[in-house]
């Protein structure tokens, strides 16, 4: 390999230095944004300069720079497609990889990578694919040779015409009823479950469906920490499909409540109103400040049949409370959800 081919090859490798580098490093700022992981690529890097200032990829320049690293990596985060082959090298190596990684919406946008790609290198977009496809054998080869054959699945094919589209950012089901919109949000969980190990893209897949479809104001994951005794929101999304805020924390050791209730009894709990006689009993303050003037059902999430967490949906005003169907559809999501979560535990 010459030197102006090594060079290439390590700016390609490290195109995201600046983003390894952000996530590398606790902060604010990354668990915030953290809780947008559920959005398509080009949404999420969006949200990120929108909250941060700046790109991923302007930070990966500055770094290039102050760590005087490749001329051609500096060089590839600036108007690429205006620069030298070697530069656009870098540039659609990696667009061809995020987009195998992550599918674009559509065939014809992925098509065309291969079609920029195929001219820089005069060759016919299928030689390009054979080309593509003996490199990922070679990659899956080298990981068996060095012992770490369980990140071969991570080494993905060139996608096919059903992988275009991104369940995880369904829009909402106008004109079907929520039975069939339900039905259809089963079937791309069940989709996903063969795409992604990734229980938060399912964890907010599910959120998101929660309130989209069936139409509730609020859904959160709540995780289970058993030696504080305590659980808390670890991610919610609001009415409109939204991740939201939501720093709550619910006890429940001191004495019998309502999450020590849906915990010890592992099945989904509906409260249309908390202060009936049914349930008045299982009431903290911190319950009656989450209800407030609404009304909530739990589900508790299993991974091979042990909770490790609950879902909770709510309503914020009691004028319109829960019905027996919506109750049903919550749970049924619920359950295939836990299904799926089983699955890809079963896989690692």
């Amino acid at each position: 390999m010459g030197m102006i081919h090594k060079e290439v090859y390590l700016a390609a490798m490290l195109y995201h230095i600046g983003e390894t580098a952000f996530w590398s490093m606790p902060s604010a700022e990354a668990n915030k944004l953290s809780n947008y992981f559920y959005l398509s690529e080009a949404k999420f890097q969006k949200k990120c300069q929108s909250e941060l200032g700046f790109k991923f990829s302007e930070l990966s320049s500055e770094l290039a720079e102050a760590w005087k690293l490749s001329d051609l990596m500096v060089k590839s985060q600036d108007q690429p497609e205006t620069r030298s082959v070697e530069i656009q090298a870098i540039f659609l190596a990696n667009e061809l990889s995020g987009s195998i990684s992550t599918p674009p919406s559509s065939k014809p946008e992925f098509d065309n990578i291969l079609k920029r790609i195929s001219r820089l290198m005069k060759l016919s977009s299928e030689e390009l694919q054979v080309n593509i496809e003996q490199t990922r054998e070679l990659a899956i080869n080298l990981l068996t040779n060095y012992g770490a054959s369980i990140l071969q699945k991570r080494i993905k094919s060139i996608p096919n015409k059903d992988d275009f589209g991104s369940p995880e950012e369904s829009t909402p089901y106008f004109g079907i009823s929520k039975e069939k919109a339900v039905l259809e949000s089963i079937r791309k969980l069940s989709e996903l479950a063969y795409k992604s190990n990734d229980i938060n893209a399912f964890l907010n897949y599910l959120l998101k469906q929660t309130t989209q479809v069936i139409g509730f104001d609020r859904a959160s994951f709540w995780i289970i920490n058993k030696q504080k005794g305590v659980v808390q929101a670890r991610s919610t999304f609001d009415k409109n499909g939204y991740a939201e805020t939501f720093n709550r924390i619910v006890p429940f050791q001191n004495g019998m409540n309502i999450v020590t209730h849906v915990i010890e009894v592992d099945r989904p709990v509906l409260v249309n109103d908390y202060k009936c006689e049914e349930w008045c009993h299982y009431m903290s303050e911190e319950l009656e400040q989450l209800i407030a003037t609404g009304v909530i059902c739990f589900a508790t999430v299993k991974i091979g049949g042990k909770i490790v967490g609950i879902i909770s949906a709510q309503r914020l005003s009691n004028s319109e409370q829960i019905t027996e169907d919506d109750f049903s559809l919550f749970t049924f999501l619920v359950e295939h959800l836990n299904l799926c979560l089983s699955l890809i535990s079963s896989r690692k």
